[in-house]
């Protein structure tokens, strides 16, 4: 599914978003854009908690783990 990563400094400022594609099980995510890939690890090195927006409104916080060199990355529900 498609979906768009942010990394939020508050409720109305945000860094990104960054276009991903994740898999069926919510655990796996691939930069859509893999130009992006220094922003998103830049960020990744300040706080490693982004939100993950979906298509359809909803918002989830979400651990990502390091970005590998091809985009792909772990993704970790922090959601209640």
């Amino acid at each position: 599914m498609d979906a768009e990563l942010a990394w939020d400094l508050n409720d109305s400022l945000f860094v990104g978003p960054w276009a991903v594609r994740v898999s069926a099980d919510g655990t796996h995510a691939t930069l859509a854009d893999p130009g992006t890939l220094a922003d998103l690890r830049e960020i990744h090195g300040w706080d490693p908690v982004f939100t993950l927006r979906h298509p359809d409104g909803t918002r989830r916080p979400v651990l990502l783990g390091r970005p590998a060199d091809d985009g792909t990355f772990l993704v970790t529900d922090l959601g209640t």
